[in-house]
Order: C-alpha cells, then structure tokens, then sequence
C-alpha cells in the first residue's frame, strides 16, 4: 500500500472483521481485548477462561492474534483446581500475527491472510473439545 492511499484509509477496527470487544478485561491497563465472533458464544458468560477460541489483543495499532484461552494464567488455575493438571502457553496458544496495523485495509489483509474466520470455538473439559458455555437451545 502506498502512503498516499494509507493517509485515506480508515483507522483499524477489529470489529471490522468479525471481533468482539470483550469487556471482562482480562489483560492490563488500556490492553483492548477482542474475541472472534461465533453464533454460538453467550457474551453474558463473563470470565469464561477455558473457552477456546480466535482473540485479539491491542495496545494503540501493535496487534497480536492467537488461538488459546483468552489468559493462559487464569486457565490453567483453574485446571489445575478442577483437573489436576496444568496448561501451558507452549501446548495451548498458537500466535498467529505480532505486529502493526494501522488502517481498515491493512487489517483485512492480514485478517485474510491467517486464515481464522471460519473458526469454530471450543471449550476444554474432563470431555475434550466441547461446546460449553455457549447459547442454550431455546
């Protein structure tokens, strides 16, 4: 992208491309935290630490995207109290991008480019992956 068409484009919007704005705050200080959007997910489950699925972090335009628990620490406390085992950042995150984003354009070619729209989240239990904590049938 030349700097010409940069200046004109719009600022970058994880909302955008199909995130959500957590409002539980799980990360520090003005660290906006963002998780892929899934009709299944109930967002009135607040501090649901186990669920699996896309985030994204931003502090100002340094983004981060990763597939794991929203907070690894918080997770594997809770494993460890309830299943006896801990999680580790190594076996349970997988960073898909590190880096800028400056404008809408910009984000949609990496958003592309990860490959993670079509992902379906899960949730670790004494079962595996499963769907918990996700909308009741009605």
């Amino acid at each position: 992208m030349n700097r010409m068409s940069a200046m004109n484009d719009t600022p970058f919007d994880p909302r955008d491309i199909g995130f959500f704005l957590r409002d539980d705050k799980p990360l520090p200080f003005d660290i906006e935290c963002y998780e892929l959007n899934h009709p299944d997910i109930d967002k009135n489950i607040k501090k649901d630490w186990k669920r699996i699925n896309v985030f994204m972090s931003r502090d100002n335009d340094f983004v981060t995207i990763w597939v794991g628990p929203v907070d690894v620490h918080f997770a594997c406390h809770l494993y460890e109290e309830e299943y006896g085992f801990e999680i580790s950042a190594e076996q349970n995150i997988e960073n898909y991008f590190r880096g800028y984003i400056r404008t809408k354009s910009e984000g949609e070619v990496i958003w592309n480019a990860v490959r993670l729209k079509k992902y379906t989240p899960g949730y670790l239990g004494p079962d595996g992956w499963r769907l918990k904590h996700f909308k009741e049938e009605e």
